[in-house]
């Protein structure tokens, strides 16, 4: 019997839970002091599936901090552009207190 196929979806939740669960861990314990065993016992994953979409938690910290800067970005965006009698430079200040 052929091995079962993850679809690409599936990949793509499996991947999205670890950086999700791993972002809390780090914010709480630190890089230093989260480990790989970490992050995949709090997805509920065996250890071999994390190296399936990351070649090391140095390449997952930085995904992470891509996919943080992308999501604040896009926060900056739209706060920025929303519309108001407040002027963009005034808006971008308080984006920035936030």
């Amino acid at each position: 019997m052929a091995p079962k196929r993850q679809s690409q979806r599936a990949k793509d939740a499996l991947r999205d839970k670890m950086l999700f669960k791993g972002k809390r861990l780090l914010a709480s314990q630190g890089v230093r002091k989260t480990s790989v065993e970490d992050i995949v016992e709090a997805s509920g994953i065996a250890k071999g599936s994390f190296y399936r979409y990351f070649d090391s938690k140095e390449d997952y910290f930085f995904e992470l901090v891509v996919q943080l800067h992308k999501e604040w970005f896009e926060a900056a965006r739209r706060f920025i552009v929303q519309p108001g009698e407040t002027t963009v430079k005034d808006r971008a200040r308080e984006f920035i207190k936030f």
